[in-house]
């Protein structure tokens, strides 16, 4: 596919009030730490990655914080899940309650919050990939796996 390249993509995001983040950062195939610092730090934030950190929590903590500090930005988790059994293997909890972005990025580039990591992360991480390879061969025998997910 067409994707644009990092710096259009930045300038767009900045035409809206959005926070942007680097997501699974040290991801293999993945292009961030190529990218140069001074458009990096155009970034928001970056993310502690759930899926990574079930499968290298030392590795992926230590590249991931070193890269924030490079950068200069605040490292969070939580971006994305794809399957409901991963949910909360890695959480951002703020200190305090925000319900408006700019008070949410105040506190995330205050360091106010905790990242929680699930005892079970890597379990949850391997039964959603489980679960979604279950649910891409449904699909792919022609059957409906929505269905599947949501009988009674």
């Amino acid at each position: 596919g067409k994707f644009l390249d990092f710096i259009n993509l930045m300038k767009l995001f900045r035409e809206y009030s959005v926070l942007v983040g680097a997501a699974h950062p040290f991801r293999e195939g993945g292009k961030i730490p190529s990218l140069p610092v001074s458009e990096l730090k155009k970034l928001d934030f970056i993310d502690l990655n759930g899926k990574d950190v079930a499968i290298d929590s030392k590795g992926t903590q230590e590249k991931t914080y070193a890269l924030g500090k490079v950068l200069g930005i605040p490292v969070v988790s939580g971006s994305d899940t794809h399957q409901a059994v991963q949910y909360g293997c890695i959480r951002t909890r703020m200190n305090r309650d925000v319900n408006q972005i700019s008070s949410l990025y105040e506190e995330m580039k205050a360091g106010n919050y905790t990242i929680a990591i699930s005892e079970n992360a890597s379990f949850q991480v391997k039964t959603a990939g489980l679960l979604k390879k279950a649910l891409k061969e449904i699909y792919a025998n022609g059957g409906d796996y929505i269905s599947v997910l949501v009988q009674k």
